[in-house]
C-alpha cells in the first residue's frame, strides 16, 4: 500500500511542476525572456530558490513589439520560427558552482509558442522542435 501511495505522491508533484513551467502568459514570457540590455547579469536575473537553481535560460535582447509581432494571426497554440535573427543572451549554470552562471551571447532565429496572438513560451533557438 505504501509504495503505491509514494508513487502517486511523486507523480502528482512532478505533474504540478510540469504544469507550472508550461503554463505561461505574455507577462510571464516578457519577465523570463526579454531584456533591454545586451550585457545580461545572469547571476542576478536567473530565478533561484534556496535548494534549486535553473540550469539555463535564454534572454532575447529586443523590445516587446518585434517578438509579439511573430504571433500575429496565431489564435490557437502553435510554435512559430522567426524569419530574422535576434540577439540572444544564454545563461548556463557553471559546473560545481551552484547558482552561478556563465553568459553566452549569440544571434539566431527563435522559436516561440504563441497562443491568442501572444508569445507564451520560449521553445528554442534556430529551429522549432
Amino acid at each position: 500500500m505504501f509504495p503505491k501511495f509514494s508513487f502517486l505522491l511523486i507523480f502528482a508533484i512532478v505533474l504540478s511542476l510540469t504544469h507550472k513551467s508550461l503554463c505561461q502568459d505574455w507577462a510571464t514570457f516578457k519577465k523570463k525572456h526579454l531584456t533591454d540590455t545586451w550585457d545580461v547579469d545572469c547571476d542576478n536575473l536567473m530565478p533561484t530558490s534556496l535548494f534549486d537553481c535553473k540550469d539555463k535560460n535564454t534572454f532575447i535582447y529586443s523590445l516587446p513589439g518585434p517578438v509579439k509581432a511573430l504571433c500575429r494571426g496565431v489564435i490557437f497554440s502553435a510554435d512559430v520560427l522567426s524569419n530574422s535573427e535576434f540577439y540572444l543572451a544564454e545563461c548556463n549554470v557553471k559546473p560545481r558552482k551552484p547558482c552561478k552562471y556563465k553568459l553566452k551571447k549569440s544571434s539566431n532565429r527563435i522559436c516561440i509558442r504563441c497562443e491568442h496572438e501572444l508569445p507564451v513560451h520560449f521553445a528554442g533557438v534556430g529551429i522549432c522542435p
